[in-house]
């Protein structure tokens, strides 16, 4: 008798859920909540369907968490959900523009050694060139540059790679 309640009271809950999904204006929700509950109350109430109330929940199971993402990402796949369309492609030229800090001049990068630390060297496309003060290479650090002889001879040897990886 106990069950006989139970299920009374999912019934009705259920049936004020698709009276309440109406309300909201959502029918194709409410109409296959319905169909839901149609199909469950056949299967519970008919004794020679009473195999595919063992069968149901692993059915729904499937429906839910595999075809449902499939038919959901396929449907995606189609539409336009990338934020590049927000923007005019000039709105959006500019906006890219004014964050970053570009010019046309290019640096050459040179780490030379200088005893146990080491030396920034930048030399831009003008020929200008620029030095830091030996540092100890580690943890990230704010280098001071100043202005260096473009004719001046370069104080110790270039880095290479292996010696930067090692």
């Amino acid at each position: 008798m106990a069950m006989a309640v139970v299920g009374g009271l999912v019934l009705a809950a259920s049936v004020a859920l698709v009276v309440a999904l109406h309300a909201a204006s959502q029918h194709v929700w409410a109409t296959v909540l319905l169909v839901a509950i149609a199909v469950a109350v056949v299967i519970y109430r008919v004794p020679r369907l009473y195999a595919w109330r063992y069968v149901l929940p692993g059915a729904l199971a499937v429906v839910v968490f595999v075809v449902v993402p499939i038919v959901y990402s396929f449907g995606i796949s189609f539409t336009n959900y990338g934020s590049t369309h927000l923007l005019s492609f000039e709105r959006a030229t500019a906006v890219l523009l004014a964050r970053s800090n570009a010019s046309d001049l290019g640096l050459d990068v040179e780490l030379r050694a200088a005893g146990d630390r080491t030396r920034f060297a930048f030399t831009n496309d003008d020929g200008a060139r620029f030095v830091s003060d030996p540092v100890q290479l580690g943890p990230p650090l704010r280098v001071s540059l100043r202005a260096a002889d473009p004719a001046a001879e370069q104080p110790g040897e270039p880095l290479t790679l292996k010696q930067l990886v090692a």
